[in-house]
C-alpha cells in the first residue's frame, strides 16, 4: 500500500494540473501492474 491515509489499498491514482498544455495535451490512461511488471528489478526495489 502506498503511504498515506487512505484506510484502503489504492486502486486508481490520478493526477490533476491546473494549467493545461498549449498544444498536445492529451490523457493517457496506464495500467500501473503492467507497468511495475515490465519495470527491470532495480527500478522496482527503488
Amino acid at each position: 500500500m502506498l503511504p498515506g491515509n487512505a484506510p484502503f489499498p489504492l486502486n486508481i491514482v490520478a493526477l490533476h494540473s491546473t494549467k493545461s498544455a498549449k498544444e498536445g495535451a492529451q490523457t493517457t490512461i496506464c495500467d500501473g501492474v503492467v507497468l511495475f511488471a515490465n519495470m527491470s528489478k532495480e527500478l522496482q526495489k527503488a
